[in-house]
């Protein structure tokens, strides 16, 4: 078994160094049964180099929308999930959000996202724990689920599981101006909703006060 994981592990550095050198003619011709096995490799968590080259491929493919698509039906979405709920290395992480971001953008990868229960609290949870990359990729993906899927359902979620707080954290934390831009514009989208939650109250008041000033 771990002669196995070895060679699979192997195998997909090799692709990770064929793809990075491909031109986009070849990058656009890929096929379903290809992604299919990349996200087996990570279904499988072989070895963590064999995990994160299977995550750059995922990530080298995904500027094309046909790719993002194949990578959403072969059931990328859950599997990225699942793995960051195991707690990654932060290379790992930084990888596996980055392509979460890739696929949230397309309307099918966010009702992937959000029909996984741990889905919004596993990126929300990385928010100023892991590294600048991750903050930048987590904010980015809250910010496609409130602006193109902000059901009741999971906007009540982003309350419960802490995301809205953790992005009034951003706002208080040393990081890029455009983060906090970014964390700014989604507590405002929906600010009307959130204001009821006594927890977060003097989180949005103190917002609207520095929004104002």
């Amino acid at each position: 078994m771990e002669n196995y994981a070895t060679v699979k592990s192997h195998a997909a550095s090799v692709l990770k160094m064929l793809l990075e050198e491909a031109s986009s003619i070849v990058l656009e011709r890929l096929k379903p049964e290809f992604f299919e096995r990349i996200v087996g490799v990570l279904r499988e968590r072989i070895t963590h180099q064999g995990i994160n080259a299977a995550l750059q491929v995922l990530l080298n493919a995904c500027p094309w929308g046909r790719n993002r698509k194949m990578m959403v039906e072969s059931g990328a979405v859950f599997e990225l999930i699942e793995l960051e709920l195991g707690s990654p290395e932060r290379r790992t992480t930084e990888l596996n959000l980055g392509v979460l971001f890739h696929l949230c953008c397309c309307a099918e990868g966010r009702a992937q996202f959000l029909s996984h229960g741990g889905s919004i609290a596993v990126v929300a949870k990385r928010i100023l724990r892991v590294s600048p990359a991750v903050d930048d990729r987590a904010v980015l993906i809250l910010s496609q689920i409130c602006k193109f899927s902000g059901t009741s359902m999971a906007i009540q979620e982003m309350v419960d599981v802490k995301a809205v707080t953790k992005l009034c954290m951003l706002l208080q934390a040393d990081c890029a101006p455009y983060l906090k831009d970014k964390a700014r514009e989604i507590l405002r989208s929906h600010s009307d909703k959130w204001k009821n939650s006594p927890c977060i109250f003097s989180s949005l008041s103190s917002l609207e006060y520095q929004v104002s000033s």
